[in-house]
C-alpha cells in the first residue's frame, strides 16, 4: 500500500515497521506502541478472549492457507510422531494451525511431537532443509520456495484497539478506504506487485513469485472485506 502511494492518496503518513509473530505485535498493539496492525487472527481471538482491548477491522482472505512441509522421510501427518516441527514463535496463528492438524490426526502436541520456536520462515526453511527440523508450515511464496527444494508437502487481518479506533476513527476508516484500494490495486498491477513481493521475500524466482500472486489472488477474490461492528463501539 505505501510502495503503491494508496496511504499518501487518502491524507496518510504511514511508518511501517516489521515486528516477527504474532504475540509479540499483539503485545506492542496493547501496550499503544502500535496502533494498528496487519496480524494473524489466533492472537487477536486469544488476547480478546483473555480481556484485552483488542478488535478485528477488516480482512482481505478469510481462509487459512498455510501447507505444512516435512523432510523426505516424513509421508504424513501420523509419521510426525516423535519429530520436531518449527514455528516462527508460540503462540501464533501458524502455531494454532499446526495443534489443530496434529490433533485432527490423533497426536497431542508437545508429547508426541515437539514443538519449536525457529523464527522467520527464511530459518524454518533453512533448518528444514538441513533435517535440523522435521517440518514447518509456509504461507506464499516461502510454501513455493519449500516445494522447489523437494520438501515434502502432505490467512491475515487489520486490527486494532477499542480505544484507538474510538479516539481516532478518521484516521482507522483512511486506513481501511486505503485496505480496501490495495485490493483491487493488487489485482491491477500484477508487475508491479510482484517487484514489491520479490524486494519483501528477497527472492526473484519467477517460478516462486507467480504462484504466489495467483494464490493470494484466488483466495483475495472469494472473501468480502467486513468493517466489523464493534470497531465502532
Amino acid at each position: 500500500m505505501r510502495k503503491g502511494g494508496l496511504f499518501k492518496r487518502n491524507g496518510l503518513d504511514v511508518d511501517l515497521v516489521y515486528i516477527q509473530g504474532s504475540p509479540i505485535l499483539t503485545a506492542a498493539m496493547v501496550s499503544g506502541q502500535v496502533p494498528l496492525s496487519f496480524i494473524g487472527g489466533g492472537a487477536i481471538v486469544a488476547s480478546a478472549v483473555g480481556g484485552a482491548d483488542t478488535v478485528y477491522l477488516a480482512c482481505a482472505i478469510n481462509t487459512l492457507y498455510w501447507r505444512m512441509f516435512s523432510t523426505p522421510d516424513v509421508k504424513t501427518v501420523a509419521d510426525l510422531k516423535g519429530k520436531k516441527i518449527g514455528l516462527t514463535t508460540m503462540g501464533s496463528q501458524e502455531d494454532a494451525v499446526t495443534r489443530y492438524l496434529l490433533k485432527e490426526h490423533g497426536l497431542v502436541p508437545d508429547r508426541d511431537v515437539a514443538i519449536v520456536a525457529v523464527g522467520s520462515a527464511p530459518n524454518r526453511l533453512a533448518a528444514l532443509s538441513k533435517g535440523v527440523i522435521n517440518a514447518s508450515t509456509f504461507i506464499p511464496p516461502q510454501d513455493i520456495a519449500a516445494e522447489k527444494l523437494g520438501l515434502y508437502n502432505p490467512g491475515s487481518c487489520f486490527a486494532s484497539t477499542k480505544t484507538y479506533v474510538k479516539n481516532h476513527r478518521d484516521t482507522v476508516m483512511r486506513v481501511m478506504k486505503t485496505f480496501v484500494e490495495c485490493l483491487r490495486y493488487y489485482k491491477e498491477n500484477r508487475e508491479f506487485v510482484l517487484k514489491v513481493t520479490a524486494d519483501f521475500a528477497q527472492n526473484r524466482d519467477p517460478e516462486v513469485l507467480r504462484p504466489t500472486y495467483e494464490v493470494v489472488t484466488y483466495l483475495g477474490s472469494m472473501t468480502r472485506v467486513i468493517i466489523l461492528s464493534q470497531a465502532r463501539s
